[in-house]
């Protein structure tokens, strides 16, 4: 019995393991920096393409470990596989949902038929309820911030910005040696920031200022020069976008991107600012 088991359980980890090498991307892996929700900008949600029979098969696998032996110390490792490979599903679903509905959009606009089509809405049910137990069952498990970021992102991508800024809240406050930090500071951020609570936002902005090497440093700081603005702070405006306009003439050497913006669009939107700040001041002295 003990053979099967040991049998059963090298079977499994073959099948995920090869599942995921083999549909990961170069340098990236399932966590995307900045993935937007399918529905803004589907183009950062990068999910390669795999056979459907695949993930239902690795599926399939978990769920019957989980249910065998719902309580060894691998337990949560199968379940945060799990999570993850529903989350794959859920997303393959919805883009194959998007190419019938542009399809059909297509045909509605040209005349050929009569009902417009409702566009599809992403559902990451079944990720969120298996990532709630791994959480519940297994409270001091080692990569918890690795689930609550999935959380947080399934949250976010179905348009439940409340629920994506608790857990996102959760890395923030809670999880400071994670290598999500930066991000969920930066969302939160982004958050407040539309929401036109600035101060809010530069509290979570201010967090990553003294973290030049994060992807999300200079987002972080052109968005903190703008928050001020909005608040009239422009003094602390001013000097903020002049750090970035420093910071951006190195990053320009390096011909980097920062989150879908060129260096170039940063510094213009930054002088602009700057300008616009000295005009409401009365003008350099």
């Amino acid at each position: 019995m003990k053979m099967q088991v040991r049998n059963f359980i090298q079977g499994m980890a073959i099948l995920v393991i090869s599942f995921f090498v083999a549909n990961s991307t170069p340098g990236g892996g399932l966590r995307q920096a900045y993935a937007q929700t399918p529905t803004q900008d589907s183009s950062r949600v990068q999910i390669p393409q795999v056979q459907t029979s695949d993930v239902q098969q690795a599926i399939a696998q978990c769920e019957e470990l989980i249910r065998k032996y719902p309580k060894k110390d691998f337990t949560p490792s199968v379940m945060f596989q799990l999570l993850e490979l529903y989350y794959r599903q859920a997303t393959d679903e919805y883009q194959a949902k998007m190419e019938t509905y542009e399809k059909q959009l297509e045909q509605f606009e040209a005349g050929k038929i009569s009902t417009e089509p409702t566009i599809p809405r992403v559902s990451y049910g079944k990720a969120i309820q298996i990532g709630y137990r791994l959480l519940d069952e297994f409270p001091t498990v080692n990569f918890a911030d690795k689930v609550i970021y999935r959380l947080a992102i399934c949250h976010l991508q179905e348009g439940n910005q409340d629920r994506a800024a608790e857990y996102f809240g959760k890395l923030a406050n809670e999880y400071t040696y994670s290598s999500y930090y930066d991000e969920a500071n930066f969302r939160l951020g982004e958050q407040y920031f539309d929401q036109r609570n600035y101060q809010q936002a530069i509290s979570y902005y201010s967090r990553l200022m003294d973290r030049y090497q994060s992807p999300f440093f200079d987002m972080a700081l052109y968005k903190l020069g703008w928050s001020y603005f909005n608040l009239d702070n422009y003094t602390k405006s001013i000097s903020t976008f002049i750090f970035l306009i420093d910071d951006l003439s190195r990053l320009e050497k390096a011909k980097q991107n920062l989150l879908g913006k060129t260096t170039a669009d940063l510094r213009e939107d930054a002088v602009s600012y700057v300008a616009e700040c000295f005009a409401e001041l009365g003008g350099a002295e």
